[in-house]
């Protein structure tokens, strides 16, 4: 009898082992989140996109609310590193399938519990193909409202893409000069038919353009084109005196090929001079800024400024400081948390502008 007793024991000791392992192998997924960094972006598109067609474990609730979902048994395949593919499945049906790119983009710009992750980017400072902006016109003159196109190229033909199948990148421009950005159009690179998908998103609070774009085939292509093109808005009620330079830079971006290997990429951008017509030109501010190079803070010394915004921006495009001070004539701006090289300085209010470059280095 103690022998039958000790051996039902042993079963249900194994049993609650064996339920304990299934549940601490769940997975928690937030649909739309497809590479699980608790931020749904252009950059998820990746991971759907590569997993097109693939099939697995569907979950217990077929749901693509913004609400926690549980997969009991995580997908078997996965890319090398890449979270689990239970992950890209975001309507929980068992198959990644448009269905997913629609769950996507119904919880574009959802994040989990203010924490937003960070995407992997594979944008480096030089010797990789290019994702490059080009502004046809050097200056253009805005009288009324006007529209620009900015057009955006990968590879070139001395320096072509080897293989890629999908990506995401997004491109900075300055909310203060441009008014709104009406639309993207994918270029010839990936095509306009049913062989990929391309995703498109403006925040303006952050000044990025967002851009993702997908084959839906399983292959990959080759050789440099036309990404797409971008069209932006200008009207001279600007709120900034004129002449101006509207730049546009690359601030991130991340490509793979269909096995999840990285593309590195370098990045080229562009600017334009504005003309406003019938305006005064810009008024430069006689502003000292020092010291160069730079290690902790920079000392911003000029004449009394109303509702001066002060802009960092790097050699790649990215906005690294933007700032408001209503008044302003002696300021210390905090340049710790940012890595030794080159940025430009950029001080805008209604008396005029400054512009300059300057250097940050270490201590030693």
């Amino acid at each position: 009898m103690k022998v039958i007793q000790h051996k039902v024991l042993i079963l249900l000791v194994f049993a609650c082992l064996s339920t304990t392992i299934g549940k601490s192998q769940a997975l928690t997924v937030w649909p739309g989140d497809a590479n699980n960094n608790g931020h749904v972006n252009h950059f998820d598109l990746i991971h759907v996109a590569l997993g097109l067609g693939e099939t697995g474990p569907a979950r217990d609730s077929l749901s693509s609310a913004w609400l926690p979902q549980f997969l009991q048994t995580p997908w078997s395949q996965t890319l090398p590193g890449f979270p689990n593919m239970g992950y890209a499945d975001c309507d929980g049906s068992g198959e990644i399938d448009f269905d997913d790119i629609a769950t996507l983009q119904q919880n574009y710009g959802f994040f989990v519990g203010g924490f937003l992750g960070s995407d992997s980017s594979t944008l480096v400072t030089s010797g990789a193909p290019l994702i490059s902006i080009n502004i046809v016109p050097d200056s253009l003159p805005v009288n009324g409202s006007v529209h620009m196109v900015i057009e955006i190229y990968i590879g070139s033909p001395a320096l072509a893409v080897d293989s890629i199948c999908a990506m995401a990148f997004s491109v900075s421009y300055d909310t203060m000069l441009i008014d709104s950005v009406l639309s993207f159009t994918p270029g010839a690179f990936f095509a306009f038919d049913s062989s990929s998908v391309s995703l498109f998103n403006v925040n303006a609070s952050s000044g990025l353009i967002e851009v993702g774009i997908a084959r839906t085939v399983s292959s990959n292509l080759s050789g440099s084109g036309l990404l797409g093109t971008i069209v932006v808005a200008l009207d001279d009620n600007i709120r900034v005196a004129s002449n101006f330079v509207a730049e546009f830079g690359i601030a991130e971006a991340a490509a793979f090929t269909l096995f999840g290997s990285p593309v590195l990429l370098s990045q080229e951008p562009d600017s334009v001079e504005v003309i406003t017509v019938g305006q005064d030109p810009v008024q430069g501010i006689d502003m000292k800024v020092y010291p160069v190079p730079a290690s902790e803070s920079l000392h911003l010394v000029g004449p009394d400024l109303d509702n001066a915004r002060i802009r960092v921006v790097d050699l790649q495009g990215r906005v690294r400081k933007d700032l408001f001070l209503p008044n302003m004539n002696d300021y210390q701006l905090d340049i710790r948390d940012l890595t030794d090289g080159v940025y430009l300085l950029e001080v805008a209010t209604s008396q005029g502008r400054h512009r300059t470059k300057f250097v940050v280095r270490a201590i030693n």
